[in-house]
Formats: structure tokens, C-alpha cells, sequence
């Protein structure tokens, strides 16, 4: 059987902008996934970013903790805040270093409704804060 996941609720308050770095910013929340709202609405043509936290501190797995379980031929539902739920099958996973992932691919503009999903993946640099690779999982729109 193949695996599901499904995001909840798209509200204002689930929406990213950019950070200081003009780097998309993070979610506020371990328990929730949020969208890029400089980029495209899930399930419109384009590609739709959302992001979500692996862990956080004291919460050993967030939103995202089992997503590179997911794999070509997985669906991902989203729902928005309207209770509209929208499916995406999931076409590639790919892990890449943090600060040099394919943001085209990504961010760019699609030709189909695309939605890909990132989290952080990897080591943990406590000097940092941050981890050293980001696994993204892309996705495309089911007709």
C-alpha cells in the first residue's frame, strides 16, 4: 500500500515570507507546515513550496519527521483553510546539501501544479543551528 500524508488547514497564519537573508523563512511551529506565499497556491500551476520541521527543541518528531518515507507513486493531500483537500502524487525525493539545493527546480515556474515539500535533513550543527542537507520531496498535481 502506498503512503499518505496530509496537510492541514493552509491559513494566514501558516504562510512564510523571507527572512533577512531574503531566504524563505521558517515555520513558527513545530506541529505545522507552511506555504511560501511569494510563490505559487498549492494545486494552482506553478511550483508551491511548503515547509516543515523535522524536530524542534524538546519535540523529537515534528510535522515532517516521516517525510522522506515517502516515495515516487505516494499521494500528499492538502487542505486548505476552505476545507478543500487537493492530491499530489509524489514523483522524486531528493536530499542535497543546505545551501545548495536546485532552486529552480524548486521555486521556479512549472508548466502543471506542482507541489514540493522541504525539511531539514542530516547532522546537526549545534554552532550553527542549523542542519547540513534538505530533503525535498517533489510532487505533482493528480487530474
Amino acid at each position: 500500500m502506498a503512503a499518505q500524508a496530509l496537510i492541514n488547514d493552509l491559513t494566514n497564519d501558516r504562510r512564510l515570507n523571507v527572512d533577512a537573508q531574503n531566504n524563505m523563512d521558517i515555520p513558527k511551529d513545530p506541529f505545522n507546515a507552511a506555504w511560501f506565499k511569494p510563490g505559487t497556491i498549492p494545486g494552482k500551476v506553478g511550483n508551491a513550496v511548503m515547509d516543515g520541521h523535522l524536530d524542534w527543541f524538546g519535540v523529537k518528531e515534528a510535522i515532517f519527521y516521516h517525510l522522506g518515507e515517502l516515495g515516487p507513486g505516494d499521494r500528499v493531500y492538502v487542505r486548505d483553510d476552505k476545507g478543500v483537500e487537493r492530491a499530489f502524487v509524489v514523483t522524486r525525493q531528493q536530499v542535497c546539501t543546505w545551501n545548495n539545493c536546485p532552486l529552480q527546480e524548486i521555486f521556479g515556474s512549472a508548466k502543471s501544479a506542482r507541489l514540493n515539500l522541504i525539511t531539514c535533513h542530516g547532522n546537526y550543527n549545534r554552532a550553527q543551528q542549523n542542519y547540513d542537507r534538505r530533503l525535498v520531496i517533489f510532487t505533482e498535481a493528480v487530474q
